[in-house]
């Protein structure tokens, strides 16, 4: 990753590559946001999904009513379907934003960068993006659970919260009122009910 060796160059010169140095440090001059980095940063569209999957992840595309949500979230396959993880990334993105009009050497010495760097450090895994950094992620059962209350919604979106109770699905209040594409999936329900009355 570009901004670690950056960084490393600078806090620990004494172990970073010099060689890398020399290639990159044209960049530290530029404001952060004209870099274009390993899916960083994010483009306006793809932050609005990820706000949106911060609270409803795990998604499925039909969760999407738009061609354009459609292939934004396509865009972002390569992300874990874990509303921690859409948390962490919405939050990298507020605060690479607090600095695009910066140079990214002026970001690099910020109070921000050196924790980012910190964490990014001791991340244990291949990083998912430029800004990535280690987060909570969240129970396995938890989110698998979750993903199967919603796609018995997906396939009856005309199911109540009773409906659910009266089936002993654990948490189905709280999946219900964090599933947001729940009431187009309804109204797209409803219309095919509708055209098949209306056609007989």
């Amino acid at each position: 990753m570009i901004i670690v060796g950056l960084c490393q160059s600078i806090y620990f010169p004494q172990k970073a590559s010099r060689s890398f140095y020399y290639r990159h440090r044209k960049l530290l001059k530029l404001p952060c946001a004209k870099l274009s980095l390993f899916r960083w940063p994010l483009s306006d569209g793809q932050l609005q999904i990820v706000r949106s999957l911060s609270q409803c992840a795990p998604a499925r595309e039909i969760d999407f009513n738009e061609v354009i949500q459609k292939k934004l979230f396509r865009e972002l396959f390569w992300a874990p379907q874990d509303p921690s993880f859409f948390k962490m990334l919405f939050s990298q993105s507020q605060v690479w934003k607090k600095y695009e009009s910066h140079k990214l050497e002026d970001f690099l010495h910020s109070s921000e960068a050196k924790e980012w760097l910190k964490s990014a450090m001791a991340l244990g895994r291949k990083p998912l993006f430029e800004f990535d950094r280690s987060y909570y992620p969240s129970k396995s059962a938890a989110l698998n659970h979750s993903q199967r209350v919603r796609d018995l919604l997906r396939e009856q979106p005309l199911l109540r919260y009773a409906d659910l109770k009266e089936l002993k699905i654990k948490n189905a209040q709280k999946i219900i009122e964090g599933f947001s594409a729940l009431p187009y999936l309804r109204t797209e329900k409803l219309k095919l009910i509708r055209a098949s009355f209306a056609e007989k």
